[in-house]
């Protein structure tokens, strides 16, 4: 209901152009770092392996090996603390979009499917974010 204050507890990334608290992956602990710029790209995929790789190894290949039964499709997303930060908004009311009448048609089908549509919104304003005593370790 408009005018409800709410309290966010999870957020995997707070911060500012100069600092970034970081959740850690796999339940390590959070890390600060500084942040980098937002033009600024970092390619973190690996380097193609060319040629053929058949007769390698996973060792060769940098690769660990790891049963199939360890590899999950999606992993749960982690967080921070959330005695690390405290954020709080202020409901200030439910907004829809207008009517959106879509055409849905399959290939080399002539009928034609109308597809209306009319989202809801909740339009929140934020009151409070802090960061709590963090302790940065170089």
């Amino acid at each position: 209901m408009p005018g409800d204050v709410l309290r966010f507890n999870r957020a995997t990334v707070l911060g500012s152009r100069d600092w970034t608290l970081k959740a850690g992956r796999d339940s390590s602990p959070t890390t600060v770092s500084p942040s980098t710029p937002a033009d600024t790209e970092v390619d973190t995929t690996p380097a193609p392996i060319v040629g053929n790789t058949d007769s390698l190894s996973p060792e060769d290949l940098g690769v660990e090996p790891v049963e199939r039964s360890m590899v999950r499709s999606k992993k749960a997303p982690t967080y921070l603390d959330e005695r690390l930060f405290t954020c709080r908004a202020v409901v200030m009311g439910v907004e829809s979009e207008p009517m959106r009448v879509m055409e849905k048609t399959k290939q080399r089908q002539r009928h034609t499917k109308h597809v209306k549509s009319k989202h809801k919104y909740t339009v929140l304003k934020i009151r409070e974010v802090s960061v709590n005593e963090v302790g940065y370790q170089e």
